[in-house]
C-alpha cells in the first residue's frame, strides 16, 4: 500500500511543477514514521 503524505504530494508539485527545486530534498528523504523507504526520483 502507497500512502502518499501532504509533505511529499505538495514537495511534488513545488519541484517538477513549478520548477521550485528547493522542494526536491523533501522528496528523496526518509520520513521519521516509515518503516520501509525506497523512491525512483533523482534530483539534481
Amino acid at each position: 500500500m502507497t500512502i502518499i503524505r501532504a509533505e511529499q504530494a505538495l514537495a511534488f508539485r513545488k519541484t517538477f511543477l513549478e520548477g521550485d527545486t528547493r522542494w526536491g530534498k523533501f522528496l528523496v528523504t526518509e520520513p521519521r514514521d516509515a518503516a520501509d523507504w525506497e523512491t525512483n526520483i533523482r534530483i539534481k
